[in-house]
């Protein structure tokens, strides 16, 4: 995939205009973040790494112009809560980068893999209790905090306790949730400061950007 084509998958699969991530593009390539060998049929194909810096630069940025230095800083992000499930036996889990995070979840996981089976063991019970084939009884949801530069990925299924006798009510729910958080470097690192910390604002905010299970498979497809 060359990046005439990424541009547009990209925008398509995280609800992003295509002119914002045509922008987050063109700071990208110049700072070497996105292969530029060449443009249109001639241009370069893009490598994983390309695909996930641009994916960053959509999802982990707020002022497109800024892209290059935040993508530099999402690249230096490291995982900072250290429950790593032993029992569950996800590529995901292993990942102390996000681009391994992301690589890992969409290609090995998802897709068919051992997370796709673990969650659909969960949907198929919840579907034969209430009796509607196809219902789903888990989340994904993947979450940047742009001015906080840090990223969440929450993973859950629930599990029903079905009350004895004929009424058949459902008397407990319960949830089983798998985080992974990633967190900026620490100093001496130096990493620009997003404009609601600086001093124009009273107060600062957590802006998130959420991709759901559906958008990481869509957008996925480019790996």
């Amino acid at each position: 995939m060359k990046l005439s084509e990424l541009i547009p998958h990209t925008a398509a699969w995280t609800g992003v205009s295509d002119t914002h991530v045509n922008t987050v593009a063109r700071v990208l390539r110049p700072a070497g973040l996105v292969s530029s060998q060449g443009r249109g049929p001639g241009g370069a194909l893009m490598t994983t790494s390309d695909k996930i810096n641009l994916l960053l630069g959509t999802c982990g940025v707020e002022i497109a112009n800024r892209a290059a230095d935040y993508v530099r800083v999402w690249r230096r992000s490291f995982r900072n809560n250290i429950d790593r499930h032993p029992d569950l036996d996800f590529a995901f889990l292993k990942a102390d980068n996000v681009e391994d995070l992301l690589v890992d979840l969409i290609t090995k996981d998802l897709n068919g893999g051992p997370l796709s089976a673990w969650l659909k063991e969960s949907d198929e019970a919840h579907a034969k209790t209430i009796g509607y084939p196809g219902a789903l009884n888990h989340a994904i949801t993947l979450d940047f905090y742009v001015d906080m530069f840090a990223l969440e990925l929450i993973v859950s299924r629930h599990e029903y306790s079905i009350a004895k006798g004929p009424s058949k009510k459902i008397v407990k729910v319960t949830t089983h949730p798998i985080s992974v958080k990633f967190a900026p470097p620490p100093p001496p690192f130096d990493y620009p400061v997003p404009p609601r910390y600086s001093e124009n604002y009273l107060a600062s905010s957590d802006l998130i950007r959420r991709l759901h299970e559906k958008n990481l498979i869509g957008w996925g497809a480019c790996l």
